[in-house]
């Protein structure tokens, strides 16, 4: 048996250039999920200068703030694994960011443990269930880091929906209080008192800043960054004008609140003219795996050289790298962003 066979379990140059083909897309998603969206961080560092200059910051001394900020972060609560972050590991800062916006008290190193932790189990299984070892280790990296991926933007996803749910009622909160004659900053610590997770939090968050020194706008464009919703960012916006022209916040309020409303209702309606199409994906996502495990119900010794033959097995990593990128096509021709 040659080092070929003993490695892969088969020198069919067919199945080594399917292999090879695997490991090459596989590397090549990680790379741009890595490191892909420079131009989304350029644009948001241009949005960040911006709001600084709008608070009247000095844009040297906020980026020594900033570095001074960088240098205290804890990224994990064990130090070696904390060096290890910061050194090795890019696009640290979107990462915290994504694991800020779900809520939860997570560090990157938290996640990065999580991600060892899958992949290990995901490799476990599958060497024990007896499959050769590129599909233990290809099977327990994609794992590995695909599954908290995915549940960490599903979780930021579903509290980005919650707030945009519940935002508006928040700004009414503040325009009656403003009619009423109470100042700005009692409506918003109103807010944190009375509303609930998670638009109440971020409330009390800019409560606390702003009674600990800080101004209520920097309060603001910092609890900004840890939600990252284009709402909350309206309202920062408005805020800003309207201290800078004049006029009636609460009119102005009133009117974001509106907006608000009616572009959520919008994005409703949208989601239900692309119910179909959206169906239409699921319906041909689902439908290989009902197929084969009917056929597999029936007749098991027909579908079961795909899962021991090693050529059936480059063919289902084949078949579901290419149905995955279908289903990711299919999603976003069915997703409308307003």
């Amino acid at each position: 048996m040659s080092g070929l066979e003993q490695i892969f379990g088969t020198a069919d140059p067919s199945v080594l250039l399917a292999l090879a083909t695997i490991i090459l897309g596989f590397f090549c998603v990680t790379y741009f999920t890595l490191f892909a969206g420079r131009q989304e961080r350029r644009v948001r560092e241009r949005l960040d200068a911006m709001s600084r200059r709008m608070r009247g910051m000095d844009s040297r001394q906020a980026e020594q703030a900033r570095a001074h900020l960088r240098k205290v972060d804890v990224d994990s609560r064990h130090p070696l694994l904390d060096q290890l972050v910061k050194r090795f590991l890019p696009n640290r800062e979107e990462l915290r960011a994504r694991l800020q916006r779900t809520g939860r008290k997570w560090t990157v190193g938290d996640y990065l443990l999580g991600c060892l932790a899958v992949g290990i189990a995901c490799s476990g299984a599958l060497y024990f269930v007896g499959q050769s070892l590129p599909l233990v280790l290809i099977g327990g990296v994609a794992v590995g880091v695909g599954v908290p991926h995915m549940v960490v933007g599903i979780l930021g996803q579903r509290r980005t929906d919650r707030f945009n749910a519940l935002f508006p009622d928040a700004i009414d909160l503040i325009v009656r209080a403003l009619r009423s004659g109470i100042p700005i900053q009692e409506a918003v610590a109103t807010v944190g008192r009375d509303m609930s997770e998670p638009v109440g939090p971020l409330f009390a968050q800019v409560t606390n800043e702003v009674r600990l020194g800080g101004s209520l706008e920097d309060s603001f464009w910092n609890a900004a960054d840890t939600i990252r919703a284009a709402e909350f960012n309206f309202l920062i916006i408005s805020m800003s004008i309207q201290r800078e022209t004049g006029g009636n916040l609460g009119e102005t309020l009133a009117n974001l609140s509106k907006l608000l409303r009616d572009r959520r209702q919008m994005r409703l309606k949208i989601k239900a003219f692309s119910s179909e199409a959206r169906a239409t994906s699921m319906i041909i996502g689902a439908l290989p795996f009902t197929v084969c495990g009917l056929i597999y119900f029936l007749s098991p010794e027909y579908m079961s050289l795909l899962f021991t033959d090693p050529r059936g097995i480059m063919m289902l990593m084949i078949a579901g790298g290419m149905m995955a990128v279908g289903l990711f096509i299919m999603k976003r021709l069915a997703t409308f962003d307003i």
